[in-house]
């Protein structure tokens, strides 16, 4: 009986699959298994978060500074934060109103490139407004810390030594 393809016959029954068989078919379950667990993770965890914000990114860098910094070096800069909090999430949520801004633009046809260069000079000049005041505050803050403390902000990199144990 053949398989209707010149030159090919039907496997026997009880035959054995050729080498490559096996392996094809390892390839296939492993590529299922592979697909079955990303479609599992996300029905699970859902999508993964949006990046995080100016307010969450300076908190997570106080944090680190935190373990860093003498108590009072640090508690300095939290206040400027603190001061400064509202305009962090403004620029936040700024940002997002950007996104949507320059996805609108990006997908409409034709392209727009001046509406594209005024949304991105907006956006610069909103967070050079909101970010003027504080960066002055952190300035006069940093100049109030003891030379210890600007000494460990200036050799400190985006990731602190692990706490001593």
């Amino acid at each position: 009986m053949t398989s209707g393809t010149p030159g090919h016959s039907a496997p026997a029954a009880g035959s054995r699959p050729q080498r490559w068989e096996r392996w094809l078919l390892l390839a296939s379950l492993a590529a299922n298994m592979f697909m079955g667990g990303v479609l599992v993770a996300q029905r699970t965890f859902g999508p993964p978060p949006p990046p995080p914000g100016p307010a969450k990114a300076v908190e997570r860098l106080l944090h680190d500074l935190g373990r860093v910094l003498p108590p009072a070096d640090a508690e300095k800069l939290q206040n400027v934060v603190m001061i400064h909090r509202d305009a962090l999430h403004s620029m936040g949520e700024n940002m997002e109103m950007m996104r949507t801004r320059l996805r609108v633009i990006l997908s409409t046809e034709p392209f727009d490139s001046t509406a594209f260069i005024s949304a991105l000079e907006g956006q610069r000049a909103f967070d050079d407004r909101k970010l003027a005041p504080l960066l002055r505050d952190a300035a006069a803050a940093i100049a109030a810390m003891s030379a210890d403390g600007r000494h460990k902000l200036a050799d400190f990199h985006d990731r602190p030594p692990p706490p001593p144990r």
